[in-house]
C-alpha cells in the first residue's frame, strides 16, 4: 500500500504542481488542496479539493477522511496549516510553534537575540 501525502497551496502554482509530481514520482498517492478550482494543472494528483490553505479545520477534516501519511504546505499560511495538521494526526513535521516563530518577525527577532546571533535593530508596533 502506498503512502498518501496532502499538498496544500494558495494557488495552482509551480510549487504545488512540482510537489505533486515529485510525490507521484516516489510512488505516493497525492491529495492536492488549493483555494482555486482545478484548471487541469493538477491532472497528476489523485484527488483535488478546492479549499483555502489557511482554513486549517477544513483541511484537517480532509486529512482525516483521506487518512494521509504526510502533509506539506507550499506557501506561508499553508505551512502553518500543515504543521497543525501534522501535530493533530501525529505525523512528522515542524511544530506549529516553530512555524509561528519563523513567520512572525517579532518572535523571530527575539529568538535571534536570545541565541546571540546577529539581529538588526527593530521595534514592534500594534497594527490592530
Amino acid at each position: 500500500m502506498s503512502k498518501k501525502i496532502m499538498v496544500i497551496s494558495s494557488s495552482l502554482d509551480p510549487r504545488l504542481v512540482g510537489a505533486v509530481e515529485a510525490a507521484r514520482a516516489l510512488g505516493m498517492e497525492t491529495v492536492a488542496c488549493t483555494r482555486e478550482v482545478d484548471d487541469g494543472s493538477l491532472a497528476h494528483a489523485d484527488r483535488f479539493y478546492s479549499v483555502d490553505g489557511h482554513k486549517t479545520e477544513e483541511l484537517l477534516e480532509i486529512a482525516k477522511k483521506e487518512k494521509i501519511d504526510a502533509v506539506l504546505g507550499t506557501w506561508d499560511k499553508s505551512v502553518l496549516s500543515a504543521a497543525i495538521i501534522a501535530k493533530e494526526l501525529g505525523l512528522p513535521g515542524n511544530s506549529p510553534d516553530c512555524v509561528r516563530t519563523l513567520m512572525e518577525k517579532g518572535r523571530f527577532r527575539a529568538l535571534q537575540r536570545k541565541a546571540g546571533v546577529f539581529c538588526p535593530e527593530y521595534f514592534e508596533t500594534d497594527t490592530s
